[in-house]
């Protein structure tokens, strides 16, 4: 198992490709505060609908919270797909929960709590996380 926290601080963090093994899991943790800088970088790579879904949520530190959950993972699978943030599509499972949409190997999972969240990745394996 890997575990990293990624930085929040500058926007996107991340640089190059991220690698994962068959029988790894990976495991990512952020801090759900950062500058206003970040949220809107973040904010640029949502798709409409995680827009309109923002747009519902009261209050500044909440809909900030949700840029950056949700601009976070993007940025994560950015970094495992090769697909630009903004281009990666996403779609709703019955629980609500996002996923990669198409046929893909890479699995993940997403969780906040208190202001942090956890992000877990694995190949053709289902995966939890709960923060």
């Amino acid at each position: 198992m890997r575990h990293e926290s990624l930085s929040t601080a500058g926007g996107n963090a991340l640089e190059g490709e991220l690698r994962i093994g068959d029988r790894e899991v990976h495991v990512w943790t952020i801090r759900l505060e950062t500058s206003a800088r970040a949220r809107a970088e973040f904010l640029s790579t949502l798709s409409a609908s995680e827009r309109a879904r923002l747009e519902a949520l009261r209050g500044e530190e909440l809909s900030g919270r949700y840029a950056l959950f949700h601009g976070a993972l993007r940025a994560l699978l950015e970094g495992y797909t090769g697909e630009p943030a903004a281009q990666i599509v996403l779609r709703r499972d019955g629980n609500g929960k996002p996923r990669l949409s198409g046929p893909t190997r890479l699995k993940f999972n997403m969780s906040d709590s208190g202001g942090i969240a956890v992000y877990a990745f694995a190949l053709d394996c289902a995966v939890g996380a709960n923060a």
